[in-house]
């Protein structure tokens, strides 16, 4: 039975929506980033704790990461590798991050917590959950080393399971 699952979709078609409203009564932990009020957060699941992750347009400075238009506070980033960290010890039933993406492939955001998890997967219980755009799928696989044989994955796009 495999241990990673991968969910992908295009943005704003409901993947961190749906995958906070499907970790309900289920024992899974980790971090989600979902837009609140326009604005893009860092949430632990199992505690809801969360963290502004974009930076206001008039703050910037030596502590953002910038992407497209988007500034992010490398605070906020650190915290949410020590949590990745932190819970992927724990070893929930269901570890999600959701996401990864540019910054992730590119050795920043969630980097190093990711490659460390890759690292771990064997040794852990967890069922892994990540989430992935479907434009990055690729450039996932070849930067983390996997084949589709490694994983399974749900694709929004097309809403049916793929192996």
């Amino acid at each position: 039975m495999k241990k990673l699952f991968i969910l992908t979709g295009e943005i704003g078609s409901g993947k961190t929506t749906r995958l906070i409203e499907w970790c309900r009564n289920k024992n899974a932990d980790g971090i989600v980033s979902p837009v609140i009020d326009g604005k893009r957060y860092l949430m632990r699941i199992k505690t809801k704790e969360k963290k502004l992750l974009e930076l206001p347009e008039k703050k910037s400075g030596s502590q953002e990461v910038k992407i497209g238009q988007y500034k992010f506070d490398k605070k906020v980033f650190r915290w949410a590798q020590k949590k990745l960290s932190e819970i992927f010890t724990e070893s929930p039933e269901w570890f999600i991050v959701d996401e990864i993406g540019p910054l992730e492939l590119k050795g920043q955001g969630f980097e190093p917590a990711i490659t460390d998890i890759f690292l771990r997967f064997y040794e852990s219980q967890s069922k892994i959950v990540l989430v992935v755009r479907s434009k990055l799928m690729r450039q996932f696989k070849n930067v983390y080393f996997l084949s589709d044989s490694d994983f399974d994955y749900f694709d929004f796009n097309i809403g049916s399971t793929k192996k």
